[in-house]
């Protein structure tokens, strides 16, 4: 498992919007961010839809 460096950690958070619950809360944080990178290979292996959508059509103008 690759725990992040607290400062990368820092950044990430900041860059979340998280930063008052950084300065707060920063071992919650930290401790948040250790058990996502515990599931990164859990998540590397989910492989998204290749079109989750149907997809779209343009509706026939009727007004003729």
């Amino acid at each position: 498992m690759d725990i992040p460096d607290e400062a990368v950690i820092e950044i990430m958070a900041r860059a979340a919007g998280l930063g008052r619950a950084w300065e707060q809360f920063r071992g919650d944080v930290v401790a948040a961010a250790c058990q996502v990178a515990s599931q990164r290979p859990a998540l590397a292996a989910v492989q998204p839809a290749d079109d989750p959508w149907p997809p779209m059509r343009v509706a026939e103008d009727r007004r003729r």
